[in-house]
């Protein structure tokens, strides 16, 4: 019988798969917005920065705590889960599009 889960990428290749995936449709709304002219050049790309990391940070995690939960290490999975909240609070203080 043929798995339909695996463990083959790593965590580093579901981060820039995510950041794109973010970054992609984040930039898009952003750019829309600046166009409508309701937010800055500045703040369209600080926006866009912020939710690429935070969109890469999420799916790397949360890809990373699936991986675990087949396997069975529900403590790692619960980890990587933290790891990713703590990630995404941390570009919250640190990255403001409106300032």
């Amino acid at each position: 019988m043929r798995a339909i889960t695996s463990t083959a990428r790593l965590p580093m290749d579901h981060l820039i798969s995510g950041a794109l995936i973010a970054g992609i449709t984040i930039g898009g709304l952003s750019y829309n917005e600046y166009k409508k002219g309701n937010i800055s050049s500045k703040q369209a790309t600080k926006k866009t920065i912020k939710l690429s990391i935070q969109g890469g940070l999420a799916t790397a995690c949360a890809i990373s705590a699936s991986n675990r939960l087949v396997m069975g290490n529900y403590i790692g999975a619960a980890l990587s889960a933290a790891v990713g909240i703590g990630g995404i609070i941390l570009t919250e203080k640190l990255i403001n599009p409106e300032e």
